[in-house]
């Protein structure tokens, strides 16, 4: 039976005793990979802009969100590769789909209003509404294009406050302009946006 230097089931060991119904098996991998895969996660969301930081709570569920895919999958692990970097690969996945989901949500709130949906305080704040819904991955193409046409006093901060989620402040750091400024940009490009997606 194959150990590794401590002595201890290596990770493909463990895995075909899952995949034979061990629930052990199971526990050890997580017990194994559960530190690394939360720090692993923390570290990506610091990377990202303000979406990040608001997910920066969330990266244990995460955790526990990619040993469950992992395991529900585990049939299709290629032990030709180290189930370190399979692990690892699912929870990035996982990162990268919260976070187009983020964008995306900010991103319904002018397509919304373009519809002629009605928009709470919520979203004209800038914040999430728990009744927004998710806009296509066509309706969001879209909107990036019509960013592009956008002029150019408002396309920069289109991009940093509804691509990148930026913060207002973050903004206004970044610009070196006042925050009041950033605000009103917004609230004018979120207006022109709507005019070009209702054509």
């Amino acid at each position: 039976m194959e150990r590794n230097s401590e002595g201890k089931l290596s990770d493909r060991e463990l895995v075909t005793l899952a995949l034979s119904g061990e629930p052990q098996a199971y526990s050890a991998l997580t017990e194994r990979y559960r530190g690394g895969v939360t720090a692993y996660i923390s570290e990506l969301f610091a990377g990202m802009p303000e979406s990040g930081n608001e997910m920066a709570e969330e990266p244990e569920d995460i955790c526990q969100e990619t040993f469950q895919r992992a395991f529900s999958k585990l049939k299709e692990y290629n032990p030709a590769y180290g189930f370190s970097t399979w692990i690892y690969t699912i929870a990035r996945n996982i990162v990268i789909d919260y976070s187009r989901k983020r964008q995306s949500t900010i991103a319904a709130g002018i397509v919304a209003a373009a519809k002629g949906e009605k928009q709470n305080a919520e979203i004209e704040a800038g914040q999430d509404s728990p009744e927004e819904k998710m806009i296509s991955a066509q309706e969001y193409s879209l909107l990036i294009r019509h960013i592009d046409n956008l002029p150019e006093t408002y396309r920069e901060i289109a991009v940093m406050r509804f691509i990148n989620e930026y913060a207002y402040q973050e903004i206004a750091q970044k610009l070196n302009l006042p925050l009041n400024s950033i605000k009103t940009r917004v609230r004018r490009a979120k207006i022109l946006l709507s005019k070009l997606i209702e054509q």
